[in-house]
């Protein structure tokens, strides 16, 4: 079991490693084979989950380059 401080320090690494910085490849070093998301009613397993991500990924890329053509 984490301590409070060791269980911030995760969650903050996981944030940082897989929403801010979107390195899918992290998904497996944090989320379990059997993760499960639902939202809004639809079920998402890991893949799905990873999909998704890989999904911003592309679309965040896509904008910053979009900017700088305009910077």
């Amino acid at each position: 079991m984490l301590h409070k401080e060791q269980a911030y320090t995760f969650l903050k690494q996981v944030y940082q490693d897989v929403i801010l910085n979107l390195k899918s490849y992290k998904i497996s070093d944090y989320f379990s084979d059997q993760y499960m998301q639902v939202t809004d009613g639809t079920e998402v397993n890991i893949q799905g989950f990873h999909t998704h991500m890989e999904t911003l990924k592309s679309i965040v890329t896509g904008i910053v380059t979009f900017l700088r053509f305009f910077i």
